[in-house]
C-alpha cells in the first residue's frame, strides 16, 4: 500500500490485529507495528551472514506497472536481470505469462535472487520496489512531524524512543543546508547501532552506504527514515540504502508492517 502518509502507515500497521481484521490475527497471540530501522538491519545483517547471500548484494526490483493509479504502481516479488537494473514498465499479465525480458517473478529461479536468503523463502523487496517508510526518526520540533506524524509524536515517552519508535538524536542547528544538517545530525549518531545505518555508512548523505547505496540522513523538513530505495533508483537503492522523507504521500513511499508472535 502507499500514496499514504507516515501516520497512515504507522496506525495501520498497529491495528492489524484488531478484532475483526481479515487476516485471522489476535491481539493475544501477535504484535503487529511499522518495522523500525533496527528491525531493518537485523534482516540485512542476517541477509549478508553465510546463512543469507554471504556477502552478495540483493538483487534490485526495479518493476513498475504501466499504470495511471498512483497507489497501484510497484510490484512485489521481483528481480531485476543485474543488482542495479533501471527501471522496467510492465503489466500484471506479462508477469504472469513470463513475457517480460530480463525480469523474473518469485517463483522462478532466477526470481529468488531478490529475496533476502538467495531462496523462495526469503524477504524479498528490501531493494527497489517502492522506498520503505519506518518507525524510526529524528524529533527536531520540524512541523513535517506533526503534519505527516501526529500519532507518532503523540505515542513517543516525553519525546524519547519507545518500544514502537527509535529517535535519533539531533545535532542539527539553525541555518544550515540540508546536506549539511543530515551530516550533523548523523555524527552526532554515536549510540544508535544494529539499524544498517553508522556501522554500513561512512556519510550522511551521497551514496556512501554499503555496495555504494544511499545514505541521506534525516534532518530539518524530511524528520522521518527511508530504506531501500525505489524501482528507478538504480545504483543508488539497494538494500543499505537509507534516506529521508517529509512524512507525505508518494506513489513511490511504501511500508514493511512486522508482527510478533507473543
Amino acid at each position: 500500500m502507499n500514496y499514504i502518509n507516515h501516520n497512515d502507515v504507522y496506525r495501520i500497521s498497529k491495528v492489524l490485529t484488531e478484532s475483526g481484521n481479515i487476516y485471522g490475527l489476535s491481539s493475544n497471540s501477535t504484535d503487529s507495528h511499522l518495522m523500525k530501522n533496527s528491525e531493518w538491519g537485523a534482516v540485512l545483517y542476517l541477509s549478508q551472514s553465510k546463512y543469507g547471500l554471504d556477502g552478495t548484494e540483493i538483487v534490485i526490483n526495479s518493476v513498475y506497472l504501466n499504470n495511471t493509479t498512483k497507489s497501484i504502481y510497484a510490484v512485489t516479488g521481483c528481480a531485476s536481470s543485474t543488482a542495479d537494473a533501471s527501471a522496467v514498465s510492465t503489466t500484471i499479465g506479462a508477469l504472469n505469462n513470463r513475457t517480460q525480458s530480463s525480469v523474473y517473478v518469485w517463483t522462478q529461479k532466477n526470481g529468488t535472487v531478490a529475496s533476502s536468503t538467495g531462496t523462495i523463502y526469503g524477504i524479498y523487496d528490501m531493494s527497489g520496489g517502492i522506498s520503505e517508510r519506518t518507525s524510526s526518526l529524528i524529533n527536531n520540533k520540524n512541523n513535517n512531524l506533526k503534519t505527516y506524524g501526529s500519532q507518532i509524536i503523540a505515542d513517543l515517552n516525553n519525546g524519547k524512543s519507545t518500544k514502537y519508535i527509535t529517535i535519533y538524536p539531533t545535532g542539527e542547528t539553525l541555518g544550515q543546508t540540508m546536506a549539511q544538517a543530515s551530516q550533523a545530525n548523523y555524527t552526532n549518531n554515536t549510540k544508535i547501532y544494529g539499524d544498517a545505518i553508522k556501522e554500513t555508512s561512512t556519510l550522511g548523505t551521497g551514496n556512501n552506504s554499503w555496495y555504494s547505496d544511499c545514505s541521506d540522513f534525516v534532518g530539518l523538513s524530511t524528520p522521518f527514515f527511508l530504506h531501500g530505495g525505489y524501482y528507478g533508483g538504480t545504483s543508488i537503492s539497494g538494500c543499505f540504502a537509507f534516506g529521508r522523507t517529509s512524512g507525505n504521500g508518494s506513489y513511490y513511499r511504501g511500508f514493511r508492517s512486522v508482527l510478533v508472535s507473543l
